[in-house]
């Protein structure tokens, strides 16, 4: 986190007085500090039986047994009526417990539990000889000690030539059964989006990003208004509704967002040699981000909409739509069966394999034996008799039977959906249709480009002119019955409730000649 002397062991000055950590291209922002979470003395009970033996005990971390009381040098207690430490001092003041709103922090969930804000905190300072001396006192005081359950680093890098925000969330958990365990997370976020050459780009892709939801808004709340509650009816139109609300949501979060990033950016111009904490800020960044891709991956599944103007494309949703429930029981069988084994390796393997040591673990574990990854000795050195029996068991079980199972029903629900497609006549293309819509659009419409058509005449010897004119005309009735009927077999296949006393067979005749 602090940049050291160079090569010839001369000191950087430069990079010190630019607050620079040891890559020399990134700078710190404020300065590191450490948070300690703690649990009370003699918290959890001892039995009876083993009182002679046992003369404290040391629980694990919860809400309920933190430790929130302020502590004498070496964690000891303040005696009733003895006067208070000089907290101020910046060695007297990591005995001090702060709550999460004093010191601007939030709760955490790490691999083993879930944090709060508070704690007592130990800054380290601009330079690297004043965090040496932090951390030396820390050590010969015992700062850390068996009650300690958790000890975050916190700060915060800024990258200049990318533009990024690193906040750091480095945590050592401690367990009552002893040993440590380290748990790392950078959170990367760009705080100034109007940077460099592709500044003008980005806004006008959001200024662009907001005028089309402002059109498709418009556009639904007219069909709300003319369809009333039938438009709630069609699941495209409620997907349409869910994909609206997450982009105007990421709009609105955007906004929040940065005015968060102004309000800290100004506690840090306040006081740039004190802690700057960016984790209220990398939350709200986060959860941005969750709905940015939730939007876009909705967005992106509407273009499923538009192949429905393919018959061969419609297999999937009809396959889907014909076997979904089919595939819904199946999955309630292969959840039952896939749980009791889940349980059942939980038991055996928790205690001994890392991958089995909680029941999400164990899950995601057997999901990736579906996928051909597992770790076959492991199990066999778990549990000599019933690693190899659990193994194949599932192995024949979930992935012989139970996806073949699957497979079958998939192919069941394709072959009526292909032959329920097959009957269907494949009349609008999609490149057709875009190509008519551009035509609107544009004016070249079939009307406008007839309007200058010039009728030619063909004279053809020993026929009558009056004869030319009946079979022309005739031959433009029989087009214009055509078109018609045409008409109707496509109203009746949309109103298929209102046209039920209509011979789907054979075409309703208007006019005959």
């Amino acid at each position: 986190m602090y940049c050291d002397n160079w090569y010839n062991e001369q000191k950087d000055k430069y990079g010190s007085q630019s607050s620079m950590i040891a890559d020399r291209c990134s700078v710190l922002v404020g300065v590191a500090r450490f948070r300690q979470l703690r649990v009370k003395t003699d918290n959890c009970s001892i039995h009876e039986k083993l009182h002679d033996v046992i003369d404290h005990c040391r629980m694990e971390y919860s809400y309920d047994g933190e430790l929130v009381d302020n502590m004498m040098e070496g964690w000891q207690a303040i005696a009733n009526g003895t006067e208070e430490p000089n907290y101020r001092n910046k060695y007297m003041s990591v005995w001090e417990y702060k709550n999460w709103y004093t010191i601007d922090s939030y709760p955490y969930y790490a691999k083993h539990a879930l944090y709060s804000g508070g704690g007592c905190v130990a800054t380290l300072g601009k330079d690297y000889d004043t965090a040496i001396d932090m951390a030396s006192y820390l050590r010969s005081n015992n700062w850390i000690d068996q009650y300690t359950r958790a000890v975050f680093i916190e700060f915060v890098v800024f990258n200049p030539p990318s533009n990024l925000f690193a906040v750091s969330y480095l945590i050592m958990e401690f367990l009552p059964t002893g040993g440590a365990f380290p748990y790392t997370k950078f959170h990367i976020m760009p705080l100034d989006r109007y940077y460099g050459t592709w500044m003008y780009f980005v806004m006008a892709a959001e200024v662009l990003y907001v005028l089309c939801i402002l059109y498709f808004l418009y556009k639904e709340a007219k069909l709300v208004i003319k369809m009333k509650t039938k438009y709630f009816k069609s699941f495209w139109n409620l997907f349409e509704v869910v994909t609206l609300s997450l982009a105007i949501s990421a709009i609105v979060m955007y906004f929040f967002r940065l005015v968060v990033s102004w309000d800290v950016i100004n506690k840090y111009k306040e006081d740039t040699n004190a802690f700057t904490n960016f984790q209220y800020l990398a939350y709200w960044d986060e959860l941005y981000g969750y709905i940015i891709s939730v939007a876009l991956f909705l967005s992106t599944l509407k273009f499923i909409k538009l192949l429905r103007f393919n018959r061969r494309m419609l297999l999937l949703s009809e396959t889907i739509r014909v076997c979904w429930y089919d595939v819904f029981m199946f999955l309630i069988i292969f959840g039952i069966i896939f749980f009791a084994f889940a349980h059942f390796a939980f038991l055996i393997f928790g205690i001994t394999l890392k991958d089995f040591s909680t029941v999400v673990l164990t899950i995601e574990s057997l999901f990736s034996t579906l996928l051909g990854k597992f770790e076959f000795e492991d199990m066999v050195m778990a549990s000599r008799y019933l690693g190899p029996i659990f193994f194949f068991n599932y192995v024949l079980v979930v992935m012989f039977v139970m996806l073949n199972m699957f497979l079958s029903i998939i192919n069941e629900g394709f072959s009526r959906a292909k032959a329920n497609n097959d009957e269907l006549k494949n009349e609008l293309e999609i490149v057709d249709f875009m190509i008519d819509r551009f035509k609107k659009w544009t004016g070249f419409s079939e009307k406008r480009v007839q309007a200058n058509y010039v009728k030619t005449y063909q004279y053809l010897e020993g026929a009558d002119k009056e004869d030319i004119d009946c079979n022309e005309m005739r031959e433009k009735l029989i087009e214009m019955v055509d078109r018609l009927n045409e008409l109707v077999r496509e109203e009746k296949r949309e109103n298929k409730d209102v046209l039920d006393d209509v011979n789907d067979d054979k075409p309703r005749i208007i006019f005959t000649s």
